[in-house]
């Protein structure tokens, strides 16, 4: 299974770990505290970083933002960042 990207966030449900495990392997899950950040938001992820959300992604049923890095002004160029690696929104 590929990646699956999306103009509108996807049904998606908080991942649930247990021991180190997912527990919800089969659904689409977000990794972040909180609901994904919405579409044209700035977020700093990987405890550096800037940029935009330009989409979502679903990739092996874990869902992801495709963010547009501060400053790039390629707007095919995107970092693809998941939940728990969003620092704030």
């Amino acid at each position: 299974m590929g990646i699956q990207y999306f103009d509108e966030c996807p049904a998606y449900v908080a991942a649930v770990w247990e021991g180190g495990r997912v527990m919800n392997p089969d659904v689409v899950k977000w990794s972040g505290n909180g609901p994904p950040p919405a579409i044209g938001s700035v977020i700093r992820y990987r405890g550096r970083e800037f940029g935009v959300v330009a989409r979502y992604f679903v990739e092996e049923n874990w869902l992801g933002v495709a963010a547009r890095p501060d400053g790039c002004s390629f707007a095919s160029v995107h970092d693809h960042v998941f939940g728990a690696e969003v620092c704030c929104a």
